[in-house]
């Protein structure tokens, strides 16, 4: 176990992957929506493509759109889109239909409700489910092969087939993220990242007295066992987390070091880590938009994140080899996505002074002659 740990925080070289072409496949106004998620278009593997959510404000009205993308990132079919304003969408496949979730406001004042329900394959709409709370966050949604979850800020509760919650409860701090593992004959696990920050003491002497200071700390929690905290982890933006089927990868941005970070973590609460992604630069401002989000092809984790106006990665392939490197030198709120070992598509948004571009990039690590395009 200790020479597999060593192996895993070992940094070392491996190939880059080929970076495709940007494809842009939606054009909307550049107009603010209602209440915009960290991810411009999230997505997630759908037989031989992906489901994708986005917003964008049509007659003057924040709109929610769902549709399908193939395999390349191309835009094949919008699905569905809301009658009234809405925002924050997230979709997914779960029991031979699809979950969804998204923001309305409230009548009265225009606060955010969070909405659930169930579509079919044909994106037609079977039913709906309005909370009665304020939405503290826009949602998450996590699906696996027999449980989904969906997450608003501090609530969190498990969905049915008719995307209606079945169970919840209320996180002590904000949910940033959650992710799902399920393994063959154990129960399913998921677990959810939230941050907050405490006071300490901190003592000197010759009649300095005593002051606090803040101290961060990182709280990855399971929903069916146990808990886990990181003190001290200096980490100030939203964390993201993934699952590969067997252990989670919990990824920040320490405010103190400037780094990008990660920790992977068994159901078991058991943590490795944490250890620093080398050559991975982190945002200079950490500002709440810029969340690292987590994917993995059942081997291969990779991170993508947005720093200032571009995209970065980084990845941790079989072995514990980890790499960092530039995805485009433009582009916000990145979602990514595998539905073939070795291959990813991750979607962003490209934000003009009259125009907002949606995005997709294939990130293949197959190509027989590993090189990387030059970032555009």
């Amino acid at each position: 176990m200790r020479g597999a740990l060593l192996l895993f925080i070992a940094a070392a070289a491996q190939a880059q992957p080929i970076i495709g072409p940007e494809v842009v496949w939606r054009t909307t106004s550049a107009e603010a929506t209602y209440r915009p998620a960290r991810q411009a278009a999230p997505l997630a593997a759908d037989v031989d493509g992906f489901v994708v959510a986005w917003s964008e404000v049509i007659d003057s009205a924040s709109r929610a759109y769902a549709g399908r993308l193939d395999a390349a990132g191309r835009l094949q079919t919008i699905g569905v889109r809301t009658f009234g304003t809405a925002d924050a969408a997230v979709i997914a496949p779960f029991a031979g239909r699809y979950l969804a979730a998204w923001l309305e406001p409230e009548a009265s004042d225009g606060r955010p409700l969070l909405v659930t329900g169930a579509l079919d394959r044909s994106f037609r709409l079977l039913s709906t489910k309005t909370s009665d709370f304020i939405a503290a966050d826009a949602p998450i949604l996590r699906a696996g092969g027999t449980h989904a979850f969906v997450a608003d800020g501090t609530a969190f509760s498990e969905l049915n087939s008719d995307g209606l919650p079945m169970s919840s409860s209320g996180a002590t701090y904000p949910i940033d993220d959650l992710a799902i593992v399920e393994q063959s004959g154990l129960p399913s696990q998921v677990a959810y990242v939230s941050r907050y920050f405490h006071q300490e003491p901190n003592f000197c002497f010759f009649g300095c007295g005593s002051t606090t200071h803040l101290v961060s700390t990182l709280n990855f929690n399971w929903y069916f066992g146990a808990a886990k905290s990181l003190d001290g982890a200096n980490v100030k933006s939203p964390l993201g987390i993934g699952s590969n089927g067997r252990e989670f990868l919990v990824v920040w941005f320490d405010d103190v070091q400037r780094a990008v970070m990660g920790s992977v973590l068994s159901p078991s609460a058991r943590l490795f880590g944490p250890f620093v992604f080398g050559g991975a630069h982190a945002p200079a401002s950490l500002d709440p938009v810029f969340q690292p989000e987590v994917a993995s092809d059942g081997s291969r984790w990779m991170v993508v994140w947005a720093r200032e106006n571009g995209i970065e990665a980084a990845t941790v392939a079989p072995g514990g080899a980890r790499s960092a490197f530039t995805i485009s030198a433009h582009g916000l709120r990145p979602a990514i996505a595998t539905i073939a070992p070795g291959r990813f598509v991750i979607t962003y948004e490209v934000v003009g002074f009259d125009q907002r571009q949606l995005v997709s990039r294939v990130i293949d690590f197959n190509a027989p002659t590993p090189r990387i395009r030059p970032a555009r």
